[in-house]
């Protein structure tokens, strides 16, 4: 993996720490949001495929060291805290959906980070490859774990939801 300074830089040194924050994780959503999309017009399916395999080799990456730490337990819900920590860490508009247990919990985006207007910008292909990562990180986190995409803004629907269930 990659490394990264740990301050910022002193041209914006003096601003607050979380607009700073803020600004960054924007920006590296608009970057993924519009590489993924070039990727897609580009190549298509093979631009659509070679997006999910990027998804998975992230997943690899960060997925178990997560759940080695021992924060997260191996469930359903522990599944959906892992990500409401790494995706409020990214500055995105997350939730998890009332109701969570060990045996069923929803994750959901509520602002796409990707694209101003994702049922323009994107493509329900192309949204299924992002979720790659979360198809991924289950088989990581737990076997008996599944991950389903229930919705989608970029299908139009209000939010992106995700589902984790752990099977008996």
């Amino acid at each position: 993996m990659g490394t990264v300074e740990k301050q910022f830089p002193s041209a914006i040194a003096d601003k607050p720490p979380e607009k700073n924050w803020s600004a960054a994780c924007r920006s590296y959503g608009i970057i993924w949001g519009q590489l993924g999309r070039a990727i897609v017009d580009q190549l298509g399916e093979k631009g659509v495929e070679a997006i999910k395999e990027g998804q998975r080799r992230v997943a690899r990456l960060q997925v178990p060291r997560a759940f080695e730490s021992g924060r997260f337990e191996r469930n359903a819900k522990g599944m959906a805290e892992y990500l409401l920590l790494a995706e409020q860490t990214l500055g995105m508009v997350v939730e998890i959906a009332p109701g969570a247990t060990q045996k069923k919990a929803s994750f959901r985006w509520l602002k796409c980070p990707l694209y101003d207007d994702p049922s323009e910008e994107s493509t329900p292909e192309l949204c299924d490859a992002y979720v790659e990562f979360e198809m991924e990180a289950v088989k990581l986190c737990n076997p008996k774990l599944t991950c389903t995409s229930a919705k989608c803004m970029g299908r139009g629907d209000d939010f992106c939801e995700v589902t984790f269930e752990l099977e008996d």
